[in-house]
């Protein structure tokens, strides 16, 4: 059977069904949309306070915050945005650890098949004194 995987691309013969949506997903034409207006607009350095271009991408920034702040519930100050999974789960992997040990609870469960971007923080742990068990998928 002959479909086009997406708008634009050439039309090929399908042999497989994509199931990686992890790694890349089809993106919605509203966010899309949302997503051209601000490269556009707002491309100014948030963190740059001292023109206005910098001042309107952090406002725009901070606009998006309360919106996902509401959408689930949660305070502003909740929501924190990263450039990507890597940067995600080093944070969330090595933020652990000051709690962890403050507590003496080093002991970490993971999967032998979690992402490298997870399991490298968590290698880096054990050699700061945490215990990672890793999980085998039978």
């Amino acid at each position: 059977m002959s479909k086009a995987c997406c708008e634009g691309c050439l039309t090929r013969k399908e042999t497989s069904i994509y199931l990686d949506y992890n790694a890349s997903t089809p993106i919605d034409e509203r966010v899309l949309e949302v997503m051209i207006h601000s490269y556009r607009e707002f491309y100014g350095n948030a963190d740059s306070r001292t023109h206005n271009y910098g001042t309107t991408a952090r406002q725009a920034v901070e606009n998006a915050r309360e919106e996902v702040a509401s959408l689930l519930g949660v305070r502003k100050n909740e929501v924190i945005f990263t450039s990507g999974a890597t940067e995600s789960n080093n944070m969330v992997v090595l933020g652990i650890a000051e709690y962890g040990l403050e507590t003496d609870r080093r002991h970490i469960i993971t999967t032998a098949i979690e992402h490298k971007a997870v399991l490298d923080p968590l290698k880096h742990l054990e050699t700061k004194g945490f215990e990672v068990e890793y999980v085998r998928p039978g």
